[in-house]
């Protein structure tokens, strides 16, 4: 069967992550998967090539490109002839519903990332409330709409969305990719010429507001002057101006020598098994891969309580609030503690087979071609 997958841009981020995994996925189940992204030079589309994932950009040339961005969209559904167009996130989700007006008879498949309203990641963009707005007013027209997050299946259902379709598959993780290295934490320890005796406290993420950097880096201060010794790494690339703000920030904290920048990494999986403790700060959330691949790799996590966190963490880690950087050094340290009363190795067993039994990559693919088939099923095999 002919799949596209419409999305913004091949960056690296949870979604494009997850795209990337399923549209493997499908490609070694015997489907045609053909990938449109707006604009072209994506971070991610070197991996893409290797995994032989097709791609296409439609060469978007910036936010007022409407007209022209259309057509060159509905030319390419018009060559390809997919039975079923997936969108990824609010701007894609709108734009697939072009399709109707030449092709009524393709399905699309919504695919909604976040837990909360979209103006959460730009609350001063008109055009992104205006989008998840229109998208709303719209969301009948799908005939699924796939959230990665029961949490954000929940949104879908206060912001008076269609309930029309509504399908839950959450995040999977590839269990090969992401698997316990054995003297991790001596390596990275060498590379950064740090004290091996410290505890590794690390947060993954973007460099994004959204993230929340500062809420670590706070907690980083209380811990040091409440708690004791430990090296913080940040892992992770983006918003310049905003690493300005934090390396600023630690400055003023005066925790220069506790903090190491590891920029974006390929070996995350060295990474993850090297700290002691993975963090997640941010103020929205789905299903967050971070936290999977961290527990898939064995180390156990702190996170804020948004999204479904809390569901992926109820036995397995520390949830706190958001922006309680007392609560979350408290939570640091709460895990340090369990970790040596369990064991570590133990520990890592037991978070990796949690990941494998729910969150595996096999599952989410399995799951998306049972959604795949029942669209079949319900227009009578008409593909």
């Amino acid at each position: 069967m002919k799949i596209a997958f419409l999305i913004r841009k091949l960056d690296r981020g949870g979604a494009e992550t997850q795209l990337m995994y399923l549209a493997k996925g499908l490609i070694d189940s015997g489907h045609n998967v053909q990938i449109f992204v707006f604009y072209g030079s994506g971070s991610l589309e070197c991996k893409y090539k290797e995994l032989g994932i097709p791609f296409c950009s439609l060469e978007k040339s910036g936010r007022w490109d409407l007209i022209c961005f259309a057509i060159r969209w509905l030319l390419e559904v018009a060559r390809f002839k997919p039975r079923i167009v997936y969108s990824f996130l609010t701007e894609a989700n709108l734009v697939a519903l072009l399709v109707k007006l030449v092709r009524p008879r393709i399905d699309i498949i919504w695919g909604i990332r976040a837990a909360g309203n979209d103006s959460l990641l730009r609350p001063n963009d008109i055009f992104v409330w205006l989008g998840f707005n229109v998208a709303r007013m719209l969301s009948k027209v799908p005939t699924y709409i796939v959230t990665n997050s029961y949490a954000g299946a929940e949104t879908i259902v206060k912001k008076k969305f269609s309930i029309k379709g509504l399908v839950t598959i959450v995040n999977g993780v590839d269990m090969e990719e992401f698997r316990i290295s054995q003297g991790s934490r001596e390596w990275l320890c060498a590379e950064q010429h740090i004290l091996i005796s410290r505890p590794l406290i690390g947060i993954v993420a973007r460099l994004d507001p959204i993230k929340n950097h500062q809420l670590f880096l706070l907690a980083a201060k209380t811990y040091l002057s409440k708690y004791g010794d430990a090296t913080f790494v940040i892992v992770g690339n983006g918003n310049r101006s905003y690493k300005s703000d934090l390396e600023q920030l630690i400055t003023k904290l005066d925790i220069e020598d506790h903090v190491i920048w590891l920029g974006e990494r390929s070996d995350m999986y060295q990474i993850y098994s090297a700290l002691d403790v993975t963090t997640l700060c941010s103020n929205s959330e789905a299903t967050p891969n971070v936290i999977l691949e961290s527990m898939a790799c064995g180390t156990p996590c702190v996170a804020t309580r948004v999204g479904d966190v809390a569901r992926l963490l109820d036995r397995s880690g520390i949830t706190i609030e958001a922006n309680d950087h007392h609560g979350l050094a408290a939570a640091w340290v709460k895990s340090l503690e369990r970790s040596d009363v369990t064991g570590r190795e133990e520990l890592a067993e037991q978070l990796r087979t949690f990941v494998n039994k729910s969150y595996s990559l096999e599952k989410m693919v399995d799951n998306t071609l049972t959604l795949i088939e029942q669209l079949v099923a319900s227009n009578n095999g008409r593909i």
